[in-house]
């Protein structure tokens, strides 16, 4: 089973690819030193085992060294995506103005910031048009809800006592001021999301 961190696939995916070539090629270099310098080890100038130790030596540096450099690559090719991750976690409702700095390379991941960029400023122009419609919405029904009250207390007033006309009356007087509730809610909430109450 894959690990699920991306970097840690990237290191072990360098480490594979890098360590097989190791491998490769220092087998071909034991087999070489064993064919090349066995025949004249009896002159005793080349000393075949620690030849074949300093190699060992070399060979484990070199693979400590790929897998640094693994590690390295694969922190560098991802810090773009560390970047988009902080944006993305740092976006609420009331800062959507918030962008990415533009990368100028041309690739993946400069697409990826310009889509989110791109997204953000269709979200921020959605959400101002709803919280200014809500807004909107909310001081055009305060007037006519305003008028329809004071006329239903009026003709409340007017209406003959205990009659059912009367008690229809106060039932609408209570829904208007229903709405009215809800209106103000309204308002009240336009205003919180445009950031304008805290």
């Amino acid at each position: 089973m894959m690990p699920k961190s991306f970097r840690i696939r990237i290191l072990l995916l360098s480490i594979a690819v890098f360590g097989v070539i190791l491998v490769g090629f220092g087998g071909w270099v034991w087999v070489t030193l064993d064919a090349v310098v066995s025949p004249h080890q009896g002159g005793g100038d080349v000393d075949v085992e620690e030849l074949q130790r300093n190699f060992l030596v070399v060979f484990g540096l070199s693979l400590l060294g790929v897998c640094g450099g693994s590690w390295v690559l694969a922190w560098r090719v991802l810090k773009p995506v560390d970047t988009l991750i902080d944006a993305v976690e740092r976006v609420t409702a009331q800062d959507l103005e918030q962008r990415i700095a533009k990368r100028n390379e041309g690739d993946e991941f400069s697409r990826l910031t310009d889509a989110f960029n791109e997204m953000l400023e269709r979200l921020e122009r959605s959400f101002n048009h709803a919280t200014r419609f809500s807004a909107d919405a909310a001081h055009e029904l305060k007037t006519p809800l305003t008028i329809l009250q004071g006329q239903l207390d009026q003709a409340l007033q007017e209406a003959p006592d205990g009659s059912p006309l009367q008690q229809n009356l106060g039932r609408l007087l209570d829904e208007v001021q229903r709405l009215k509730v809800i209106i103000r809610r309204l308002l009240l909430l336009s205003l919180a999301d445009a950031g304008r109450i805290r």
